[in-house]
């Protein structure tokens, strides 16, 4: 039934054409005489109407034929569409399957004990996150920083870290951009061996880790330094922007065009380490500096308090529009130094104004200051300053100097060696 039924169109016009044949061939007479009854020429006629009809059939046939095309191309269309889909899903499924079978691989070179395989699969991994933004960033990110976690722990010895590794993620780290949306967790790690060069770090996390020996042209922003180690480092023109940098320690450092500001909170224990072109516009609190060199730097617009500067040497620095309260810079060095702000409640016990060349110990300094007055040659107050402590620095003074750096050496120094012995004759002015 269903095949009778099918083109039922083209059938009846087939049929209707048979029908008019039929009647024209039998009926020819009758219907010219019944048509044109005064015309002469009327079968003529009646050939012509008839030939105008199977045309028109033929004209309906044609239509009905070429609308079956149609739609038969149409649904040709359609099928090649949904071939086409099919095959670029299949494309899709086994391009996954491929990557995914790339990324096991790499993954997997990461826990090879040879360092040329491990460097492979870290520029395997960087390569994917790099040309599947949707799918890998974030992901390779993680591992990286797990990887770090774990080959530099901070429990390790130096000497058994792959630093080559080390430096290889952190350079793609730092240096692609696919990773900057995300969160870089590195704490508790050692990156000392590593370095950081001429890039912008956003919301990294540094906390309870030792920073890169070396770090130039960087621009840190929101990243957090908590409790963070900065030893026998060098660091060169770089920003801290909105950081959290509290208890850091530093030691034999050296800072050169550094830049602390935003709503950055900055307080550390630094012990014989250089400062150079310092410029802090952020909350400076309960900080110790022992030995230290502070040259050509600014402090402006800052809140400087529980600060202990103790015989450091201050050259060329600006306290340009501070509020400090509760500082102590007993038996420091001071060039060239203005306070342009508001000062109280403020130590210079044994302070001096002295020509130093080269490196000096702290015991050199103390000897220098010890039972010696304050000399304010080099320091120009131009603000509101009271309650100064300009008194001679003792030897009670000293001792407490020397055993809180000898305790902070004990206890988080690099270079333990450096411990002053204590003179016994002082133990009796405690």
């Amino acid at each position: 039934m269903n095949r009778f039924l099918k083109h039922w169109p083209i059938k009846i016009l087939i049929l209707v054409f048979i029908g008019f044949l039929v009647g024209y061939l039998i009926f020819n007479d009758f219907i010219s005489v019944w048509a044109y009854p005064t015309n002469e020429n009327r079968n003529g006629e009646l050939l012509k109407d008839f030939l105008a009809v199977s045309g028109g059939l033929a004209v309906l046939a044609g239509l009905y034929i070429s609308f079956v095309r149609s739609r038969a191309m149409e649904r040709n269309v359609v099928n090649q569409e949904k071939q086409i889909k099919n095959q670029t899903v299949d494309i899709g499924l086994s391009r996954d399957s491929l990557l995914n079978e790339q990324f096991k691989n790499a993954v997997e070179h990461l826990g090879s004990d040879s360092e040329p395989i491990i460097l492979g699969g870290i520029a395997e991994l960087n390569f994917l996150a790099t040309n599947q933004e949707e799918k890998f960033p974030e992901i390779v990110k993680n591992i990286f920083c797990s990887y770090c976690k774990s080959e530099a722990n901070y429990k390790k010895d130096d000497d058994s870290i792959k630093w080559n590794v080390i430096r290889a993620i952190l350079e793609n780290l730092s240096g692609n951009k696919v990773y900057a949306p995300f969160e870089v967790d590195l704490a508790h790690t050692n990156l000392f061996g590593a370095s950081l060069q001429h890039s912008e770090l956003s919301n990294w996390d540094f906390s309870y880790s030792t920073l890169p020996k070396k770090i130039h042209r960087v621009i840190f922003k929101r990243c957090n330094f908590t409790k963070c180690n900065l030893v026998i480092a060098r660091h060169i023109d770089v920003s801290f922007e909105w950081c959290q940098m509290s208890s850091m320690y530093m030691e034999n450092l050296e800072w050169s065009q550094i830049v602390i500001s935003g709503e950055s909170t900055f307080s550390t224990t630094s012990i014989d380490s250089n400062f150079k072109h310092l410029t802090v516009k952020s909350e400076f609190y309960s900080s110790k500096f022992f030995n230290c060199s502070i040259e050509n730097s600014n402090f402006g617009k800052t809140f400087l308090s529980d600060t202990h500067f103790l015989c450091c040497d201050f050259d060329k620095v600006s306290f340009r529009n501070s509020e400090m309260m509760s500082n102590r810079f007993d038996g420091s060095n001071f060039k060239k130094v203005i306070f342009r702000g508001f000062v109280t409640k403020t130590s210079f016990k044994g302070i001096r104004n002295e020509d130093l060349r080269g490196q000096i110990t702290l015991w050199s300094k103390i000897i220098r200051s010890i039972e010696g007055r304050a000399n304010f040659a080099g320091v120009t107050f131009s603000g509101l300053h009271k309650d100064l402590a300009d008194d001679t620095l003792t030897k009670h003074d000293c001792y407490f100097i020397v055993q809180d750096y000898n305790d902070i050496l004990k206890t988080k120094g690099a270079m333990k060696n450096k411990v002053i012995d204590i003179p016994q004759e002082w133990l009796a002015h405690i």
